[in-house]
């Protein structure tokens, strides 16, 4: 009996154990603050931002809102509300953690594994005023280079209550680049997003926050607030 006992002892230990002499990811805890990004086979930039606090935020995720995230049992999980409907349902995803190495994420969900990547990002959002519909709720989500004054970018609009009471949102993604001054302000710093050669969208720079210009660079005309206040993921 104390050698079965102490056999099945020695292979659970074993098994904590990899071949290397490392730890599982059942034991480790590894840094996954920061923001994370794949490109699907379809070549559309998707993911998510994790924060120290336990907050996150979906990049690129249609109608699935990611609000909180942790870190249990070798697994990553992600809670959020699916917004495509007349209410929001609140969901959990379960994805097992592979690895985490040199700013590579491989996670697994089902038969399928994910490989996310490392971005420097600068990610605002906030509601902007609507004509037909309660507000949109606005997210640009900056990706650059430290440095740099251009980079690509991901705008996630959603129309509150748009469609008979349901949200409809609409994502872009392209290049940004940066210009300097507006009609008011010459030193201003001015982003430019561009999908192809189509304007997206313009905005200054102001104290951490985006504000939406005209397409000509000049002030919204409304007194409305048009301002996107940068969310900070530390």
């Amino acid at each position: 009996m104390k050698f079965n006992v102490l056999f099945v002892s020695l292979c659970a230990l074993l098994m904590s154990i990899s071949c290397d002499g490392t730890k599982t990811a059942q034991q480790v805890n590894y840094e996954l603050e920061g923001a994370w990004v794949e490109k699907t086979p379809q070549g559309v930039m998707q993911g998510f931002i994790l924060d120290t606090l336990s907050k996150a935020a979906s990049l690129n995720m249609a109608n699935l809102e990611y609000t909180s995230w942790e870190q249990k049992n070798g697994n990553l999980i992600l809670y959020g509300v699916t917004t495509g409907g007349s209410a929001d349902v609140e969901f959990a995803d379960t994805m097992k953690i592979v690895r985490v190495r040199d700013g590579e994420l491989v996670i697994k969900k089902g038969k399928f594994e994910h490989i996310y990547y490392d971005q420097d990002i600068r990610h605002f959002e906030g509601t902007l005023p609507c004509a037909d519909c309660q507000g949109i709720r606005s997210r640009v989500a900056l990706f650059n280079k430290p440095g740099s004054s251009e980079g690509l970018f991901i705008l996630s609009n959603t129309y509150l209550g748009a469609n008979d009471g349901k949200n409809e949102t609409f994502i872009t993604e392209g290049n940004w680049t940066t210009l300097k001054g507006t009609a008011k302000n010459p030193d201003a710093v001015v982003y430019q997003l561009y999908k192809g050669l189509d304007l997206e969208g313009v905005y200054e720079l102001r104290n951490d926050q985006l504000i939406m210009l005209g397409e000509g660079g000049e002030p919204t005309p409304s007194e409305a607030d048009y301002t996107l206040k940068q969310v900070t993921f530390e």
